[in-house]
């Protein structure tokens, strides 16, 4: 049997030209499908596009709760072909932590999510119907949340997503810090500063001082407002002292304590003492006064001073006394003038104390002749008066020599009524520092005819001592004016007349200091 040819196969038909376009046509638009789906030929965004994954539907929202906010992004619908979004999904702050709602999906069968933090994420799943959940959040947490609705099959027919962050945490509670010494205030106290801590409703300052040399010891305390960041502390004098510091919260919780080191107070002031001046007696017919000084030491200064003479003196015919006041911050005069043949002796004391700054003021005028002048002085600002009297040329009988408020007040008048006018000089000793402070006492008291009488002032305030007086009467003469065992008076005669005359007053200043702390 021989081989057959094979039949010879139908001739084919050539592609009309218009099928070949409409294939590239359909190729092409496939492959721009592909494209456009996928975001580009390499899967990345378009130029000017945004790759953060958000939620569809709802605009941006924001939700405040207390100080802190929430804030969710949204986007338009999805792309043709990709799940739908979910919508209304947005975040809110609670009490004690992050709530996310939404509305729910149409033909979901359940929900998974995704909750991502800073420590790591956190993935679950939520029932069909599903529109809310919660999760704890502490302060500075920032959040994201990433929900899908998902079918029976477990296909993904909605997604979403929302971001969160929460409230900056508040610093951490803390005491103060840095508790130093600032130094001593005009009125002696001591201040102390720190540096504030953090949390804190109020302060409690607590003090402990010891003065070495008493063995004395001792403490107290204060609560303050939180606002403050030092205080003055009453501290003894020559005590040395620690400050401790700490800060209270508003349930009374204590943050924390700081302290310094030790320091000291103001020294204490020096008790005042007097010193005698050499008594002085003058020559019978000799018209030069008998002059007494009492000089404070190197290292002191005078607060006061006075006289005492041998007898009365105060009007012609026993003579003058010409100077009872101090001449320089330093010392105290006292001067008696006799007439005649007469001599009369006087002796001065003045009243010192260490550790102060004290000047004297000087004010003059000229009496006439015959007649009656009052001179005053007054202390500089800043100062206070402690101590005055006078100087006054032979012939005026000082009548008053008493303190003011800031100075002395000196009221004499011309006995003699020849000669010319008299110079009369009122000075007074000031202290410097803010922290002294005096007050004036005052008695007035009668003094029968002929009899001599011890007027002293009235007590001092405690916490004061006397510095210094002075005395006003018409018809008293003296036989001593300043201090006596430590207490200042005048020794007051009523001259006798011969006659049971009337009693005379006299009035007696006494001017108390209290010294600084």
């Amino acid at each position: 049997m021989t081989d057959q040819p094979a039949p010879p196969s139908a001739p084919r038909r050539p592609v009309p030209w218009w099928a070949v376009g409409l294939g590239a046509v359909a190729v092409l638009a496939i492959a721009l499908g592909i494209w456009a789906f996928s975001g580009g030929e390499d899967g990345t965004a378009a130029p000017g596009a945004s790759s953060t994954t958000t939620t569809g539907g709802a605009p941006a929202s924001t939700a405040t709760t207390g100080a802190a906010t929430t804030s969710s992004t949204t986007t338009t619908s999805p792309p043709a072909g990709s799940p739908a979004a979910i919508a209304g999904l947005i975040a809110t702050l609670t009490d004690d932590g992050i709530l996310f709602t939404w509305g729910d999906v149409d033909g979901e069968s359940a929900y998974t999510y995704t909750f991502t933090t800073p420590a790591g994420p956190v993935s679950g799943s939520l029932p069909a119907g599903a529109t809310s959940w919660a999760t704890p959040a502490g302060c500075g947490t920032a959040a994201s949340f990433d929900l899908q609705a998902v079918d029976a099959g477990g296909a993904v027919v909605a997604f979403g997503s929302s971001s969160v962050e929460t409230s900056a945490c508040p610093p951490e509670a803390r005491g103060p810090d840095d508790v130093h010494f600032v130094g001593h205030t005009a009125d002696g106290l001591s201040t102390v500063a720190w540096a504030h801590g953090v949390g804190q409703m109020q302060y409690r300052v607590h003090w402990e001082w010891r003065n070495p040399s008493a063995g004395t010891s001792g403490f107290d305390d204060e609560v303050i407002q939180g606002n403050r960041d030092s205080y003055d502390l009453t501290v003894p004098c020559d005590a040395v002292f620690t400050v401790l510091v700490t800060g209270l919260a508003p349930d009374g919780t204590h943050l924390g304590s700081a302290g310094g080191g030790e320091w000291a107070a103001p020294e204490c002031a020096a008790d005042p003492f007097f010193v005698d001046g050499t008594a002085e007696t003058s020559d019978p017919g000799d018209d030069t006064p008998a002059r007494s000084w009492a000089n404070c030491p190197s290292g002191s200064q005078a607060l006061g001073g006075g006289f005492g003479s041998s007898e009365a003196v105060g009007a012609p015919e026993r003579g003058w006394i010409t100077a009872n006041a101090p001449p320089s911050p330093t010392q105290w005069v006292a001067s008696v003038q006799a007439p005649g043949s007469r001599s009369v002796s006087v002796a001065s004391h003045v009243l010192c104390m260490e550790g102060i700054h004290v000047t004297m003021t000087n004010e003059s005028i000229e009496v006439s002749e015959a007649g009656a002048g009052t001179v005053r002085v007054s202390c500089p600002a800043g100062t206070t008066r402690t101590a005055g009297g006078w100087h006054a040329d032979a012939g005026l009988n000082v009548l008053a020599s008493i303190p003011t408020d800031d100075g002395w007040s000196v009221l004499a008048f011309d006995e003699l009524g020849v000669g010319g006018p008299k110079s009369l000089r009122a000075s007074v000793l000031c202290i410097h520092g803010e922290g002294f402070s005096t007050e004036i006492v005052q008695r007035t008291v009668s003094v029968a005819d002929g009899s001599v009488d011890f007027v002293p002032a009235p007590s001092c305030p405690a916490g004061s001592f006397r510095v210094g007086g002075g005395s006003s009467s018409l018809d008293i003469v003296y036989e001593a004016s300043g201090f006596l065992e430590g207490i200042w008076g005048v020794w007051a005669r009523n001259p006798d007349l011969g006659d049971a005359g009337p009693a005379s007053t006299v009035a007696v200043f006494g001017v108390c200091l209290a010294p600084a702390p």
